[in-house]
This record gives C-alpha cells, sequence and structure tokens, in this order.
C-alpha cells in the first residue's frame, strides 16, 4: 500500500457537494493535490508583488459603481448572456476593474474565482498555456473531477511542459460547466505573446457554455485585432469612456491627497478636481 493510499483525507463542503454530484469520483488526497499543484507550475498569482494584488491595492472605494450598474453589467451578471469585454485606452483602470470585481465576488459570491493578469514584459504571464495552468491551479480544490481528470494526466505526463493546451482545457472546461457557479477572469489579451489570437475565441466560446453559471470577464486595450473578435452578440462590451471615469479619477486623486497630510487643499483647488 502507498503513502498516499494512506493519507487521510478531509472532505471540504465544495468537495463533498462535488462527490454527490457524482459519487464515483472522490476528493484525491492533500499529498495528491500538492504533486498536481507542483507538476502545473504556475506562476506566484497570490505573491504580494503580482498583478492580481498590486492592481487591488489601487481601487479606491467608491469607485467603479457606474459599471456595476450598467446594462451591459447586468446582461452578464444577472442574467447570464455571454462574456463580457471591458475595454478602454491605456491608463482607463481595466486592470483595476479586473482586481477590484475578482475580490470582490471572491468575498461575497461563494464560488471559485479563477484570475490571470496577461504581461508581455513577465515571461510566466504572456501564453495562454500559461493562463490555464494558473486557472486550472486555482480551481484545483474546488473540484474532485478536476482532481481526478489531473491525476491521470499527470501520471501520463513526465511535464506539464509535454502536456498541449487542449489536452488541460478539455478538463477545465468539463469541471468549470459542472460547478454552480464560477468567475474566470483574463486581464489585458492585448498583452498576450503574438500569434495567439486563437484564444480569443476559445474565452468567447467558453462564456457561451453555461452563461448563467460560468461567468467569463475579460479586458484588453482597444485593439484591432481584438475588436475584430469581440462584437455584440459574440460577448457584451463595456468601453472605459473618459467621460465615465472622470469622476472615478478624481474620487481616486481626492482619495490620495486625503492620505497625505502633507497636501491641503484649497477649496478652489478641489473644485478644480470636480
Amino acid at each position: 500500500m502507498s503513502e498516499e493510499d494512506l493519507e487521510y483525507v478531509v472532505v471540504d463542503p465544495v468537495d463533498l457537494r462535488q462527490s454527490l454530484e457524482d459519487p464515483t469520483i472522490t476528493p484525491q488526497p492533500p499529498l495528491v493535490r500538492a504533486k498536481i499543484q507542483k507538476w502545473l507550475c504556475p506562476s506566484e498569482y497570490t505573491a504580494e508583488s503580482g498583478d492580481y494584488n498590486k492592481h487591488l491595492r489601487s481601487y479606491c472605494p467608491n469607485t467603479g459603481e457606474w459599471l456595476r450598474q450598467s446594462v451591459q453589467y447586468l446582461r452578464w451578471h444577472d442574467v447570464g448572456e455571454t462574456a463580457l469585454w471591458v475595454n478602454g485606452i491605456p491608463g482607463s483602470g481595466k486592470s483595476v476593474v479586473a482586481a477590484s470585481l475578482a475580490n470582490g465576488f471572491d468575498k461575497h459570491e461563494h464560488a471559485p474565482v479563477l484570475y490571470f493578469f496577461f504581461r508581455y514584459a513577465n515571461v510566466a504571464n504572456r501564453t495562454p498555456k500559461q493562463m490555464i495552468r494558473d486557472w486550472l491551479s486555482q480551481l484545483l480544490d474546488h473540484s474532485t473531477l478536476l482532481q481526478a481528470r489531473l491525476k491521470d494526466l499527470l501520471e501520463r505526463s513526465m511535464s506539464h511542459e509535454s502536456v498541449t493546451f487542449e489536452e488541460f482545457w478539455t478538463p477545465f472546461v468539463e469541471a468549470a460547466v459542472a460547478l454552480p457557479k464560477i468567475y474566470c477572469v483574463a486581464d489585458a489579451l492585448d498583452e498576450m505573446e503574438p500569434g495567439n489570437d486563437w484564444i480569443l475565441h476559445k474565452l468567447a466560446e467558453l462564456g457561451r457554455q453555461t452563461p448563467s453559471t460560468l461567468k467569463v470577464l475579460l479586458t484588453s486595450r482597444q485593439s484591432p485585432h481584438i475588436e475584430k473578435v469581440y462584437k455584440e452578440p459574440l460577448v457584451l462590451s463595456i468601453n472605459l469612456d473618459r467621460s465615465l471615469i472622470d469622476h472615478d479619477i478624481a474620487t481616486y486623486i481626492h482619495h490620495l491627497l486625503s492620505d497625505n497630510p502633507a497636501m491641503h487643499l484649497s477649496n478652489e483647488q478641489s473644485k478644480l478636481i470636480e
């Protein structure tokens, strides 16, 4: 009998829900899960210096409410139609929106929230295969089905490098659509390594799988090759237009200055910012 067979398995509520849906699949022991995580070799997505936490720290309270109250957002979040694409010029706050929304889902919706921030300058964050490995890592503890599929894949593959994107993608989709609810966030699609436009279609298709339960949120600049693909009704779209974010910018500036006692604005200066 192996060490894996002897290990005690603690079933958390999410695992229990999954095993009740499919009684033939039981949770993998912690040791097996740890081996799968190591084999996936994800990025350090929870690091304080990582993009998620960096952009989350930049979020200013009381900003972005207009977006959450917009018709397109409600059609995506409440009704469930297809993926949501948030787009805008550089510096319009797309990544902060992605991080703050992901954080809100995680805190209030009791559902797995998967995220990936594409960054071309970072070799660990610029390809679709790196995205799917991070998503698999983040989803692993929430799905006994995924644990079983990846355990089989690990046993057949010496390295994650020998596994194709499709071999990762197929069990991911299978596990994601089986969950009561899940959020998948992919930020800065325009910063992907060139030659990967096919993933734009994959992500849009993912958003149309079970849109009432599988929520796909995408962000990017208004790049022509992305705009060509992401047109309604394939995806819902929200543009971070200057006229819409001006109030958020003013709120952010006030927030920064109020946190700095050395700076004191006159009434005239405050009105100028507004």
